[in-house]
């Protein structure tokens, strides 16, 4: 880091996430210490990284995890360069559109970026809005976006000690643009605990699966399929003891089984 961050909770390169690009050529990690979107290529023959240049995040964002989405028409179409890392074909560009929705933690904003595959063998990144992913645009004093899913046009985020549904915190869903892809706020509803820090959605697509912090309980939630709004708790599990909410206690993560 070339300078302090805006907070405590940067004082440090703090990379808070690891995926995967949609052709699973290259590792994105949002840094949430040093406002930055950390890029790497991946050699299709070591597999190793290569350093790509990073993106800068606006000062304060804290980036903590994002969502690739693409259309579908995007493909694994590069071929080895002679200094090994990978060289893209201009097709991809044309054929195909891909797109990057990061949640940011200290800031309480959500990023889109329009993402495009340079024959530089690096992806190159276009910041298209920047929105606040709650209610009247005003992300409640304390509270701060967490976990970021998409299913289709539906964007999710946790949104951890809002309280939005006192004492329980709050998932809210976005609708995405089809043709412009910008996001805005559809509706809240309630994550059945408090600390939502992680969530994931079942692969038919129907149940979510929250995971509470500080309550420690994974709440299992009933999600439309045809609309993408979420519903009504169905079941709930007790994880271990709740933890302390401001603190590293409790839950951590949740994920599917299938």
């Amino acid at each position: 880091m070339t300078r302090p961050g805006a907070v405590a909770q940067q004082d440090s390169p703090h990379p808070h996430e690891v995926f995967l690009d949609p052709t699973g050529s290259f590792v994105v990690s949002p840094d949430l210490g040093a406002d930055l979107l950390r890029v790497y290529s991946i050699d299709s023959g070591s597999g190793k990284l290569q350093q790509c240049p990073p993106v800068n995040i606006t000062f304060g964002s804290g980036p903590r995890h994002g969502v690739f989405w693409t259309d579908g028409t995007n493909r694994d179409t590069h071929s080895g360069s002679q200094d090994g890392r990978p060289e893209h074909s201009r097709q991809v560009a044309a054929v195909g559109k891909t797109m990057l929705y990061l949640a940011n933690e200290i800031g309480g904003t959500l990023n889109v970026f329009e993402v495009a595959y340079a024959r530089s063998g690096c992806l190159s990144f276009q910041k298209t809005q920047t929105m606040v992913p709650y209610t009247n645009s005003t992300m409640p004093k304390g509270a701060t976006p967490a976990e970021i899913r998409m299913v289709g046009n539906a964007l999710y985020v946790s949104i951890r000690t809002d309280q939005g549904f006192a004492p329980n915190d709050s998932i809210v869903t976005l609708d995405r643009n089809p043709r412009t892809g910008a996001v805005m706020l559809r509706n809240k509803t309630s994550s059945y605990g408090k600390v939502p820090r992680t969530f994931t959605i079942n692969r038919a697509g129907d149940l979510v699966a929250i995971g509470n912090q500080a309550t420690s309980t994974v709440a299992i939630v009933r999600r439309d399929r045809e609309t993408g709004n979420l519903g009504e708790e169905i079941a709930v599990l007790q994880v271990g003891e709740p933890g302390k909410v401001g603190t590293a206690e409790g839950l951590s993560s949740v994920i599917w089984d299938e």
